[in-house]
């Protein structure tokens, strides 16, 4: 099977209703965190007189990985965060 009957026959309304859940949609949330980011990364590059390190942009790359991760799957992530907590509380 090439690549436009794949594209063609995928779940396209599955991915809707993924995106559309929540309130506000997961759509909604993933355009916030990115759109943070996009403003930080255009302040940052108007202020600074000099280049970030290569260590300093890939940080914040994996920064803004996980913060959409967390979007995404905030349940599970609560879930374990709540459970380690109270692990290292007791």
């Amino acid at each position: 099977m090439n690549f436009i009957n794949q594209f063609w026959a995928a779940d396209w309304d599955g991915l809707y209703r993924i995106l559309a859940s929540g309130n506000p949609p997961l759509a909604l949330q993933l355009l916030a965190v990115n759109t943070l980011f996009l403003v930080f990364f255009i302040v940052r590059n108007a202020a600074a007189k000099h280049r970030m390190r290569r260590q300093t942009v890939e940080i914040v790359q994996l920064i803004l990985l996980a913060a959409n991760l967390a979007v995404v799957f905030h349940d599970q992530v609560y879930g374990v965060v709540s459970a380690a907590a109270r692990k290292l509380m007791t």
